[in-house]
């Protein structure tokens, strides 16, 4: 069910997905907007470590219905997520001249 947030901008309930738990992030949730070319991954994750951690990689894998890989971007964060501290990340796929393959399943992975 694709719901309007904006004149170009569209959630599609249908590409959500869980997040894999990786090196004592978890992901919490992520969700994924289409807006033009471009695809937008929002989500939360959490520091399950008992000790600060000053940087997060992540990794969105798009792949078809058929389960084919489509395309991959990575995002880095550098800032200090304290044991049990919650925090936001968005990583921006596409160009302004065109736009990721279709796909039908997002994994976001934390890889570092």
């Amino acid at each position: 069910m694709n719901q309007i947030l904006d004149d170009n901008m569209f959630l599609d309930e249908s590409r959500c997905g869980e997040g894999k738990n990786g090196s004592g992030i978890e992901i919490v949730n992520f969700r994924n907007i289409k807006n033009g070319n471009y695809t937008y991954i929002f989500g939360s994750y959490k520091n399950t470590f008992n000790a600060t951690v000053s940087s997060v990689k992540f990794e969105a894998e798009f792949f078809y219905k058929d389960g084919h890989f489509v395309w991959q971007e990575h995002e880095s964060i550098y800032k200090n997520i304290e044991p049990n501290e919650m925090q936001h990340f968005a990583i921006k796929c596409g160009c302004h001249d065109h736009a990721i393959p279709e796909y039908s399943k997002v994994i976001v992975n934390v890889v570092e």
